[in-house]
């Protein structure tokens, strides 16, 4: 039997493909390919979680999902309001979804509502029968003398 020098590398036939495949840079080239492609699963994954969780916490699902209206009587999750028991009924609504919630509040309950809608954010069209007024958050804008008046 032959003795073999263990410092050096096992000779083959082929020896240029085989030290190819074991140089440092083959390696790091098929990790970083692997480590990419690993990565880019990674981000592909995050981006449909979070386009899912974006379409499913939308002011009209979440007000589908916890307030319903049923003869008078107004659910918000678990606690229940006759609307028909009270003499008036006045909604306020404040912040940016301001005019997005008393939509969503307007589509569950109907057209008897009325109140007001204080946002930062002029809608394109208004809910009937509520007042809308613009202002700035969390502090007035430079120019809150003009924005106090209703949109």
């Amino acid at each position: 039997m032959a003795s073999r020098d263990f410092a050096s590398p096992p000779q083959s036939t082929n020896a240029s493909n085989m030290a190819d495949s074991q140089s440092p840079s083959y390696n790091l080239r098929m990790f970083d390919s692997a480590r990419e492609s690993t990565f880019r699963q990674m981000r592909e994954t995050a981006r449909a979680i979070f386009q899912t969780a974006l379409a499913e916490a939308s002011i009209a699902k979440a007000f589908a999902r916890h307030v319903e209206c049923d003869r008078g009587v107004l659910r918000v999750r678990e606690d229940l309001f006759d609307l028909q028991s009270y003499s008036h009924v006045l909604v306020v609504s404040l912040g940016k979804a301001g005019h997005t919630m008393v939509e969503a509040l307007a589509n569950q309950v109907g057209a008897s509502l009325e109140g007001i809608v204080a946002s930062s954010i002029q809608p394109v069209t208004q809910v009937r029968g509520f007042r809308y007024f613009c202002g700035g958050h969390p502090t007035p804008t430079r120019n809150r003398s003009k924005r106090r008046v209703r949109c």
